[in-house]
């Protein structure tokens, strides 16, 4: 094989990178890059983007390598790292506006596993284990190269969550960590045992094995992916580091702002000294010392085995970090600090070394990246766009959602532009809290919140832009930011047809309308306008060429309401489309019956396997129905009898077994089985017609250990229906069938035939019709 030189520079206390203010750096908005094959050479940079030409790229089927760093900052990290500045910085693509896509370790990472954004892959926040296991495994960069014929391994960190006994799927050898920096727990290709040595450089040590492993078949290209434990918390250098001179600290005006009244409560009531900060950020550096070592280690052996020049390798981070800008220290926060991540691509004779793109990126893009330069059409939609595609994007979206591991810290979404960036924080209910926007050109430090300070001369219209960010909480593949190419797209979907709606349920309002078509775009966004408002009351994406739904929620019993809809396909909005006939909200329907459980279980007759648990409920105390292949029941008859009824129920599944549970059921006065509202063992909704003895099954999957709301609505008759609804959203229904003559007379919790199963139910509510 033919060797490229490599030289791996020794550390000093002199190296240093020069910090440009990073909202000076997004205000360049041209793009440079530099991108080219090795039979036609390419300059240094390029002032307009072009595409790799694709054929070629495809036919090298190179090795891939993603070296990712758990909390290393974008900005003043990387002077400890000469390895890292020589190989990556010099000898590849340095991308000079790289984001993260979630602020935080598992969303960041199942982003860039896959190349969707967090609301698509599920894995919205850390300590969430169940999130982790419901990830698509089969929607991952790993799944496809394996399939493609690579082979695949990993050294380090996986999920936060995940079980250190389960191998990460689709690697065929793997050394998996928890954490910790010295002498911490392994699962080696199946066995766990504890590995001796600063964690580190123990990955190093498995990268090394792994390259060594792939060259007894040289042919076979390889992917290794290599996630270090620094320079997170708790920030635990080695032994030869432990004392390391660093860089001295230029505290930006940003760590300087003495005045934060123009920012979110949460962020004003809270202020890291700097001494704290210090010290971490000197111990972070200690720390990143070893990552250097560890990436020095890997490329030397990469050069012995020859396969330095045939690999595609990129260095990043999960996240950024904050070094005491506005008053703050960690991640999660919506500013420069937190969401801007170091992004390197080397990929010698492929790409001009030393170059720098200025485009708008994420690490969501790195998985699109390489499924272009292998030529794989992955089985499912990506949201990110190749480095190599033509075009730069106009705006960045980015997203957070409150994690139980820092539960001060709310929800925000925020949209980035050459010059701006906005900001909405949430309630827990979804409601606005607080506005935040920063002209990026003039205030790089973020130092002037434009929706917060005391000037309203100053304020810019926001109306457009947050209308693009609720758009884009939902957006998937091209309905999310793309880039804009030298071939722009300038026109819009067509004009949404005009809506039709009914209420069939209190205080929501369903509502359709015919599709719009576009030139380009597969998936569209919807933004939905209500009674003649500037503001856009939802969004909706949707690839129907037919209809869309939408349900407005949270309305005033008999209030009557007007709709009219516009189209976006990430680039374009369409004309407002016509104004809808006017729709009237249903009222609330009485109650027939009521219970939350409070009083005990007065209400129920034959009451088998289950209990009132008081210290849990969705408001305490609930019952507890825990049986083990025995009956788990209660019954309750109506009084009267009706032709139409609605029960509702707070449910947390804790465990089912493996022949599914009925979570309550109709039945006639008579005690005869009319329907019921079923979780199968697989956890997934449906409705069994008893009377007909059929079922529809949802494609709705119960969350375990999680409230979720349930309601079941049934007609009796021949052509009787029933609906479902979950969490308020409609998953099934209406649905025709024979349902009989008789009607509602009574209910049961949980079914009288053995199961195995253990869940909460609380306030239930049976109405007349559905409300």
């Amino acid at each position: 094989m033919k060797h490229s030189s490599v030289t791996i520079t020794h550390r000093t206390s002199t190296d240093r990178r020069r910090i440009t203010p990073p909202g000076l750096r997004i205000a360049g908005v041209a793009v440079l890059l530099a991108i080219g094959l090795a039979l036609a050479p390419v300059p240094a940079i390029r002032s307009a983007p072009r595409a790799a030409p694709q054929v070629a790229l495809a036919a090298t089927r190179p090795n891939v390598l993603i070296i990712i760093m758990d909390d290393q900052r974008d900005q003043g990290t990387l002077a400890v790292q000469p390895n890292v500045r020589r190989l990556f910085q010099s000898e590849g693509v340095t991308y000079a506006n790289a984001f993260d896509t979630t602020p935080l370790c598992c969303p960041a990472r199942g982003s860039l596993f896959s190349g969707r954004y967090p609301h698509n892959t599920g894995v919205r926040t850390n300590a969430d284990p169940d999130s982790e296991q419901r990830f698509d495994q089969k929607t991952t960069l790993v799944y496809h190269l394996q399939n493609a014929g690579y082979a695949t391994a990993m050294a380090g960190k996986y999920w936060n969550k995940w079980p250190q006994s389960t191998p990460p799927p689709y690697f065929d050898h793997f050394a998996m960590t928890g954490g910790g920096y010295l002498n911490a727990g392994f699962n080696v290709d199946g066995t766990q045992k504890t590995v001796m040595g600063y964690n580190t450089d123990v990955i190093g040590n498995f990268a090394a094995q792994d390259l060594q492993t792939f060259e007894a078949n040289d042919a076979q290209p390889w992917f290794l992916y290599l996630a270090t434990q620094g320079p997170h918390s708790p920030f635990e250098p080695s032994a030869t580091y432990a004392n390391a001179v660093v860089p001295a600290w230029d505290q930006s005006p940003a760590v300087l702002e003495a005045d934060r009244s123009d920012k979110p409560t949460w962020i004003r009531q809270s202020t890291t000294p700097l001494a704290d900060v210090e010290s971490t950020r000197r111990q972070q550096l200690r720390t990143l010392m070893s990552v250097d070592d560890m990436v020095a280690k890997v490329f030397t052996k990469l050069e012995v085995l020859g396969e330095s020049d045939t690999t595609l390798a990129f260095f990043i981070s999960d996240n950024g970090y904050m070094w005491g800008e506005h008053g703050q220290i960690e991640k999660r926060a919506p500013y420069t600090d937190s969401i801007s991540i170091p992004m390197y691509l080397r990929w010698p004779g492929q790409v001009a070394a030393g170059s720098v793109d200025t485009r708008l990126v994420t690490q969501m893009d790195i998985t699109p990246t390489v499924y272009d330069v292998v030529g794989i059409t992955p089985g499912y939609t990506v949201d990110g766009v190749s480095l190599f595609a033509p075009g730069a994007r106009q705006r960045m979206f980015l997203e957070y959602r409150r994690s139980p591991d820092a539960p001060r810290l709310p929800s925000w979404g925020s949209e980035i532009t050459a010059a701006r960036q906005y900001v909405e924080w949430y309630n827990d209910d979804g409601s606005l809290s607080f506005r935040e926007d920063y002209d990026l050109a003039n205030d790089p430090w973020q130092l002037t919140n434009r929706l917060g300070d005391a000037n309203p001369g100053n304020d810019p219209p926001y109306a457009d832009i947050s209308a693009q960010l609720h758009a884009d909480m939902v957006c998937v593949g091209t309905a999310c930011p793309q880039p804009v190419s030298q071939n722009p797209d300038t026109a819009p979907p067509t004009t949404p047809g005009v809506p039709t709606g009914t209420s069939v349920r209190a205080g929501q309002i369903d509502l359709t309308w015919p599709a719009s078509t576009d030139d380009r775009a597969t998936s569209i966004t919807y933004r939905v306008f209500r009674d003649g408002g500037a503001t856009a009351v939802g969004a909706v994406t949707s690839a129907s060429t037919t209809r869309v739904a939408f349900t407005d929620v949270g309305l005033a019993s008999a209030s009557t309401h007007t709709y009219r809809v516009t189209a976006s396909d990430g680039t374009n909005t369409s004309s407002l489309g016509l104004v809808s006939a006017p729709i009237t909200v249903t009222s609330a329907a009485p109650v027939i019956f009521r219970d939350d459980f409070s009083g005990g279980l007065g209400a129920w007759n034959n009451v088998r396997g289950i209990a009132i648990d008081a210290a849990a409920g969705r408001s305490a105390p609930s019952v507890l129905a825990r049986a083990t292949g025995s009956i788990a029941y209660a019954f309750h008859g109506f009084g009267a009898t009706y032709p139409t009824a609605c029960a509702s129920v707070d449910v947390r599944l804790n465990s089912i077994g493996t022949n599914g549970v009925a979570l309550f059921r109709f039945r006639t006065a008579g005690d005869q089985p009319l329907g019921r509202v079923s979780l199968s063992s697989a956890r997934k909704l449906f409705i069994r017609a008893d009377r007909a003895g059929v079922a529809k099954y949802s494609t709705k999957v119960l969350p375990l250990n999680t409230w979720s709301s349930i309601e079941l609505c049934g007609t009796t008759g021949t052509s009787g229906t029933w609906r479902l609804y979950l969490n308020g959203a409609s998953i099934l229904g209406p649905w025709t069938v024979n349902n009989g003559t008789t009607p509602f007379g009574a209910i049961n919790l949980i079914e009288n035939t053995a199961k195995t199963v253990s869940v909460n139910l609380d306030n239930f509510v049976v109405d007349d019709h559905v409300g």
